[in-house]
């Protein structure tokens, strides 16, 4: 079962799980990129990581993070 969604529901502006043709998946947003990115005033759909453009097909939410256990 798989919960990848067309990219065009996507919501704007929070880091998703993104899938793109080339087999790539990646935590991307739709953004600005900032200071030291390719095209920084070029707003669009970006690696989290690397700032670098990509073209997602599909999207899916993050998993949460583990909850915090302590000793």
């Amino acid at each position: 079962m798989s919960d990848w969604r067309p990219i065009n529901t996507a919501p704007k502006g929070e880091s998703l799980l993104l899938f793109c043709r080339t087999g790539l998946i990646y935590v991307g947003r739709f953004r600005y990129g900032v200071l030291r990115e390719p095209q920084q005033d070029v707003l669009a759909w970006r690696c989290d990581s690397s700032g670098n453009f990509t073209d997602p097909t599909h999207w899916m939410p993050l998993l949460a993070p583990p909850e915090r256990s302590y000793p």
